[in-house]
């Protein structure tokens, strides 16, 4: 399966990037409540449309040498990097799940029927009980919509930092996709623990710390955000891998803090991903 596994990592790595530009529209329109799809992609200096050739991310801006095609103003580096992070989050994912197992990565995040029917298959195979290897597409659409959502989540996360950021409100939109999120997550507990009260007490308490935390990390002014990020991030993490995160958290906070931005957000995003990368160390 390694050439189906290769093939995988560098679709998710392509559609990461590309959601990565898509996020810099979302990023700057949504506050200043703007239509996210009309009109197309334009210069904000001259107004011309970009071209369709100058939307590839990162490799378009390096092309350009960072300027715009017709008038030739500076383009942020922050576009092309924030393209780069998304792209490298889902090459992340998309390596720990292809290549080091399902275990590599907490939770399955609401996947456990899909999980547990694509296992079950492999392990049947390799004992001799099924004369035909299981089908490609069952281990890798669940191994791509693993990577999808848990790319989801992270990238909701980096949206509110971002925004945070620039000093905007989080737009309510934001917030209602985070309930969303929360309350799909939460229906989906029973999937990850099953009979099993020892996991779903676990994952109550993390998702119930995790809404403390995000309200402490975001603070008073951003309450409701915090809340509903942070128990959303408990409520996908196992306890160990959710201290982990937080430590990671209250790390970068304390460094963009001492930098002379509280950017609770950015700090929150770069939590998780670093439980994502060292589980299942954690």
């Amino acid at each position: 399966m390694t050439i189906y596994s290769i093939i995988c990592v560098v679709f998710a790595v392509m559609i990461g990037s590309c959601v990565g530009s898509f996020l810099n529209v979302v990023v700057w329109r949504l506050p200043n409540r703007l239509s996210l799809t009309h009109p197309g992609s334009f210069c904000p200096k001259c107004g011309h449309p970009i071209r369709f050739r100058d939307n590839v991310p990162v490799l378009a801006w390096l092309l350009l040498r960072g300027k715009c095609r017709d008038c030739h103003a500076p383009i942020s580096p922050r576009y092309p990097l924030i393209e780069f992070v998304c792209g490298f989050v889902t090459l992340i994912l998309a390596v720990k799940v292809f290549f080091f197992g399902w275990m590599s990565i907490p939770g399955p995040l609401f996947l456990g029927p899909v999980i547990e029917r694509a296992q079950s298959q492999e392990a049947a195979y390799a004992a001799g009980e099924l004369l035909f290897s299981p089908p490609l597409e069952t281990a890798c659409f669940a191994a791509l919509l693993c990577v999808a959502l848990w790319s989801l989540l992270l990238f909701l996360i980096l949206t509110v930092g971002l925004i945070e950021y620039d000093r905007n409100p989080t737009p309510g939109k934001l917030q209602i996709t985070a309930a969303l999120f929360l309350l799909a997550s939460l229906c989906a507990l029973p999937l990850r623990g099953g009979a099993d009260l020892s996991v779903l007490k676990a994952a109550g308490l993390t998702t119930a710390a995790g809404a403390l935390f995000g309200l402490l990390l975001f603070g008073r002014a951003r309450w409701r955000i915090g809340l509903l990020l942070g128990a959303l991030t408990g409520s996908v993490l196992t306890p160990s891998a959710a201290l982990a995160a937080a430590a990671a958290a209250l790390l970068a906070l304390g460094l963009s803090a001492a930098a002379g931005r509280r950017l609770s957000g950015l700090a929150l995003f770069i939590g998780l991903l670093a439980a994502l990368i060292l589980s299942p160390l954690v």
